[in-house]
This record gives structure tokens, sequence and C-alpha cells, in this order.
């Protein structure tokens, strides 16, 4: 079983009730001779090709005239700095063709490509954002790519095992292959059409997931923690067994993801297949729909905006000794336990106001989903030693409130969302290594309600650290979910020595803006004075400081 590096918190004063009260100096004691790994694709992000649910993703960015970016979401996209983008899908992977994506292939006979329908048949583009647009960006930007291959052909026998396999490999090939390499026909072909589509020499693309969340093709065989078929079982791990070989014949040196959302995959993946693959998927969500806040008995209770403030901020889940952020899933303990890397592919704080909360006024705050996105970044990086990349979704859309990049319908302006804020905070701003650190005398606030899928939380602190380092500077990542109150936080780095000055960049804004500006990030330089390294924090905020090493 994985040993996963405890970040400890010492709960030294009583459940704050009235949040009126001065709180006093935390005490962050940070240990660096206890460190874990930390690789920075956790800070990854998702270009989703999508048209259901309203949301018409990744093409809503793209101008067709100019064939590229808008040059505003470009702008945007690169002041992200995004260390890896999975693309094309998502949910529609299954239900279309990736030949569809480039110009010019065997399998039709207009060389022009199919207008993109995804799995409803609404027509949203012309699929002008294709393979060769998305991977020629990702060498533009230095981001590397993630693409995901159809395995729905295979499950649902649209095709044969074997042809649909073949037919992955083929896209394996359109990327990677030289065009004069020592390949079967039916492969040599791709890369030769690449050629003919522009680009001669391979992308190299390092990263392929094969399907996505596989669980949903069918509920009844495979639920989330139920007990699977060894018929099932052993037929789907045949298909991926096809799959992986194909795709490795054209390309032995790319990096394959595989299903890992269910127990029944986790616990069985290594068995049947070894260490063909290289990391099992794993996709987190929540609060979903907000219908309404419950007490503890079940009861629809009325609740103030302060009181759903620290609802949307409570997330993923909380240590109950600590308070502090951890994921709290049978299937991720399930990943952990097994001990096979995690590729988190899919993640955001995602909720709605609706139903009677909002019969009742109450909407979304971008901002409190924002500190709500990095408890997400804490949690994960207290697992950074199990999971090495992480996509949050999703990148680019116009209707969704997990857009990171944000294309508003009516105004056709794009910004980004507090969400995306955060995670580009933390991209831009962390070490190679996780450190233990100790959060002592930092109190706490009680989340009583159930809200959409967020469960109660008897202990959240209102404080949340983690701390990062490389061979140069030492970065300490810190929330402060209290809705009114700066914080103090005094650091305690042991023997580890810095330099008098730093820096503390923060992202905050209004909780309810009454104007066009959601939120920013603003930087401050701090000096300190002997040995006092005090940062204060803004009430509702998330905060990195950066401090050098003698």
């Amino acid at each position: 079983m994985r040993t996963t590096l405890s970040i400890l918190a010492l709960i030294t004063i009583t459940l704050l009730q009235a949040q009126n009260t001065t709180p006093d100096t935390a005490v962050l004691k940070v240990n660096f001779k206890k460190t874990q790994p930390l690789n920075h694709l956790l800070f990854g992000h998702f270009l989703e090709k999508c048209n259901w649910g309203g949301e018409t993703g990744a093409d809503t960015g793209w101008d067709k005239q100019n064939n590229a970016l808008r040059e505003d979401v470009g702008k945007l996209l690169d002041s992200i700095e995004p260390p890896i983008v999975r693309f094309p899908g998502g949910t529609d992977i299954d239900y279309y063709q990736w030949t569809e994506l480039v110009d010019n292939a065997y399998d039709r006979e207009n060389p022009e490509r199919p207008p993109y329908d995804g799995r409803d048949g609404n027509v949203i583009s012309q699929n002008e954002l294709g393979f060769d647009e998305f991977l020629s960006l990702s060498e533009k930007l230095s981001f590397e790519p993630l693409l995901v291959v159809n395995l729905g052909d295979a499950y649902f026998k649209k095709k044969t095992v074997e042809e649909a396999a073949s037919y992955a490999a083929s896209l394996v090939a359109y990327c990677n292959a030289p065009i004069d390499a020592n390949l079967p026909e039916k492969y040599l072909k791709w890369a030769q059409l690449r050629l003919k589509n522009g680009r001669k020499e391979p992308y190299n693309v390092k990263y392929f997931q094969i399907g996505n969340e596989v669980w949903v093709f069918d509920k009844e065989k495979m639920g989330r923690n139920k007990k699977l078929e060894k018929s099932f079982v052993e037929e789907y791990y045949k298909i991926l067994e096809t799959y992986i070989a194909e795709m490795r014949s054209v390309d032995e040196n790319i990096k394959i993801i595989i299903e890992g959302n269910l127990t029944g995959f986790s616990t069985t993946a290594r068995q049947y297949l070894g260490d063909s693959f290289d990391l099992l998927a794993y996709h987190h969500y929540t609060p979903w729909g907000m219908t309404e806040a419950l007490n503890k008995k079940g009861e629809s209770v009325e609740v103030s905006d302060e009181e759903l403030y620290y609802a949307f901020v409570s997330v993923p889940s909380f240590k109950k000794e600590t308070g502090l952020s951890y994921i709290d899933d049978i299937v991720f303990t399930t990943l952990l336990e097994k001990d096979i890397p995690i590729a988190m592919t899919e993640w955001n704080w995602n909720g709605w106001i609706s139903g009677d909360l909002k019969k009742a006024g109450h909407k979304d705050s971008k901002m409190a989903q924002g500190i709500g996105a990095a408890s997400y970044l804490h949690a994960m990086m207290r697992n950074s030693d199990a999971i090495k990349l992480a996509n949050q979704s999703m990148l680019i859309g116009n209707s969704w409130g997990i857009n990171t990049i944000h294309i508003d319908k009516k105004t056709n302006k794009a910004e980004i969302f507090p969400t995306g804020l955060a995670t580009m905070l933390y991209g831009k701003n962390h070490g190679d290594r996780v450190a233990e650190s100790q959060l002592q005398n930092s109190d706490y606030f009680e989340q009583p309600y159930k809200v959409g899928t967020l469960n109660p939380s008897d202990k959240v602190n209102f404080l949340d650290a983690v701390v990062s380092e490389d061979d140069q500077s030492i970065y300490v990542h810190l929330i402060n979910r209290d809705y009114k109150n700066t914080r103090k936080v005094q650091l305690d780095l042991g023997k580890t020595t810095v330099t008098d000055q730093a820096e503390q960049k923060t992202l905050t804004g209004a909780i309810y803006p009454e104007n066009e500006d959601i939120a920013s990030i603003n930087t401050k330089i701090l000096n300190f004075e002997k040995d006092e390294k005090v940062i204060e924090l803004a009430p509702h905020s998330i905060n990195i400081i950066v401090l050098d090493k003698e």
C-alpha cells in the first residue's frame, strides 16, 4: 500500500460560531527532510470538443477566417502556460472518428472534414479545430498534448476489436511515425497523409488515453464500486490488450492511460495487463446541481449567502483530525492502495445554483468556486507521489461554469474564470517536491449542509496550506476560506534559511461582484524583519508566497 505524505494540522482553537472576532496568528511549520515528488503536469487542462448541455467547448474560441484561435483567446491561453492539454474528448470521443479531424482522410470520399456533431447530432462547427491545428498549437505554446482514442467502437461492436484497435493505432501513426518508417502500409499511409496535409516531421505525442469514462457505457454492469463479472472483465481487458499492442507496434515509447474510474478495474488492471499500460485515469467533480440545502436530518432549510459560500469552498472533502482538504472516494483510495500511477484527466469544482436555492435569490459565486478549485489542488498535491498528471476541465467554452477561458454568449468577451486562475497561479508557482508541513493554532468552522453531492463536514479549516520547493525557492500555497476576516500565518521553516524579501501572489475578488471584474491576481513584495515571517491573507483569497533560498 502506498504511504502518502501526511500534511498534519494541530487544531488548538474551538469552533468559531460567530466569525466577528479577530483570529489569532496561525503557525505553519515545515519539515523539508520529508518530501515527495511533484510533477508539473499536475496543473494541466482539458480542451474538449463537445456539443451537449448548451456547451460548444473548444470550437467556441476558433477563428474560422484565420484558421486559428481568436487573438484574445490565444493571448489568454498563452498567459495560462498550461503544461499539458488533453484533446479532443471527453464524453463525445467514443461517438465519432478521429479522421473527421484531419483533411484528406482515406476513409471518406470528400477530402474536406465533415461537420462536428458529436454524440447528440447537433452540428456546432465544421471541425476547423482538428488534430493538426491542436498539435501545432501545442508546439507554439510548449505544452504536452494528451490525445484520447475511441474505445466505444470496439465495446459497442461497431467494429471488430482488431479493426477498432488498428484504427486507434492509425492516429498514433499520423502523429508520431516518420514518413519512411518501417511500418505496415496500413499505418505508414497515415504518416504520409500527414505529409500531404502539410506536416513532414512527426509531432511526437507522448500521452494517449484509451476511451473516456467507460463505466457510463453500461451502468448496470459497471457501477463505480460494483463487483464486476469475471467474463465481462476478461472481455474488456482483451479489448484493451489488443489496443495497447497495436498502438505500441507503431510507437513503443508512448505513455498509455486506461480507465481507472471503477474499483473493478483499478483492482484488476495489473493482473490482466501487467506493465503494458502506464497510468489509470481518474475523474472527480463536485458538487453538481445545487438545488437545496439539507440539514443533517435531511430537511430542506433556508441558508444565508454566507452559509452557502462556506458550502462552496468546502470541497472536495476534509480530514476529521485536521480540517484540511483531501479526496474521499473509494475509487481513489483503491488506486492509492494498488500503487498505480494516476492520471486525473478530468477534475474541477463543478456545480450550479438551481431549484429552491435559485428561487430564494441565491446565485453562483465564481470567486468561491475558485477557492474550491484551489482546495482541490491542495488535495491533489497531498497525493503528488501518486498523481502524475491532471487536466482541469474545461479549457475553453461558452456555457458551463467550469470554463477556464469563458466566452460570453451575449458580449463575445473572453475572460479567465477564477477556477482557471487558481490552476494558472499554481501552475506558474510551484516546486518539484512537496514538503511535510504542520498548521498550528488555526481554527475551523462546521459546514453542516448537504448541497448537491457535497456532504456536511464537521471540521473545515479556515486556512489550508501546502508547501512545495525546488533547489532555488520555497512556495507556500495558502488558502484563506474566511468569508470576511483577514488571517495571519507565521512561517517556521526550521533550519532552512531564505532571504528577507519574498513575493506574495494573491488571487481574490468580490464574492458576488457588481461589475464585470470577477477576480484578479496581484503581486506584492514582502520585507521581513529578523525571523518574523508573518503573512497576511485577505478574506476569501488564494495565495502563494515565493521565498528564495540563501
